[in-house]
C-alpha cells in the first residue's frame, strides 16, 4: 500500500467500527437530534466494510433513508447509538422513492419494447 490513502473509517471509529458493522436497531442522531433508527447496514463494493445505513426516520418511521457511511461521526455501542455529521436531506436518500423511480423507468423502458413485440401463431404441427 501507498502513503496516499485517505483514513479510513476503520481508523476513523476504532472499536466503534465493529459496532457500525452490527448497528441494527440503533438510533441514529444527527446534530438536529433524533433522525431514526437502523433498519439495515449496505455492504456493497467490499463486504468488510459498509457502504450505507438504512435508516428508518420519519413521524411514524415509514420512510427509508439511506444514509452514505461517511456521514457517520462516531458510534456508542453502550448506548446504542449512530450520531452523524450532519443531517441527511431525506429527500435525495429516500429507498422508496429511489426503487419508485426505478420501477416506472423499466416499465417505461419496456413498454415500447413490449408493444412492438408481436407473438406469431405457431405453424400447425400435423
Amino acid at each position: 500500500m501507498d502513503g496516499t490513502r485517505l483514513t479510513s473509517l476503520e481508523d476513523t471509529l476504532g472499536p466503534g467500527f465493529y459496532w457500525l458493522c452490527r448497528s441494527e436497531g440503533f438510533r441514529v442522531d444527527s446534530p438536529e437530534g433524533r433522525f431514526g433508527q437502523v433498519e439495515a447496514v449496505m455492504f456493497r463494493v467490499r463486504p468488510d466494510e459498509p457502504d450505507a445505513l438504512v435508516v428508518r426516520t420519519g413521524v411514524l418511521g415509514r420512510r427509508l433513508v439511506i444514509v452514505p457511511i461517511e456521514n457517520v461521526a462516531d458510534v456508542l455501542p453502550r448506548r446504542e447509538r449512530i450520531l452523524l455529521s450532519s443531517v441527511p436531506d431525506p429527500d435525495t436518500g429516500d429507498l422508496l422513492t429511489e426503487l419508485r423511480a426505478r420501477l416506472r423507468r423499466l416499465a417505461a423502458e419496456g413498454a415500447p419494447r413490449q408493444a412492438g413485440l408481436r407473438l406469431q401463431p405457431s405453424p400447425d404441427r400435423g
